[in-house]
């Protein structure tokens, strides 16, 4: 369980690293990377739109999202 809380602990601080308008990238659930938008952040989860991509909304742990610049 100790573990467990070491990821909690690092989803959310690196969920508060990102602000809305950022523009991200992560790998999606079929290993495609996958670019967006930050709409919304939250505790632990990224809100990121894919839309402009030709995707859709994902809600993402902040831990699996990397900035692009």
């Amino acid at each position: 369980m100790g573990s467990e809380m070491c990821i909690r602990d690092r989803h959310a601080s690196t969920a508060r690293s990102f602000a809305k308008g950022d523009k991200v990238q992560f790998e999606g659930r079929r290993g495609a990377q996958l670019q967006g938008v930050v709409q919304k952040v939250a505790k632990k989860y990224v809100t990121v739109d894919c839309t402009m991509y030709g995707g859709s909304v994902w809600r993402v742990p902040g831990a699996h999202l990397k900035e692009v610049a």
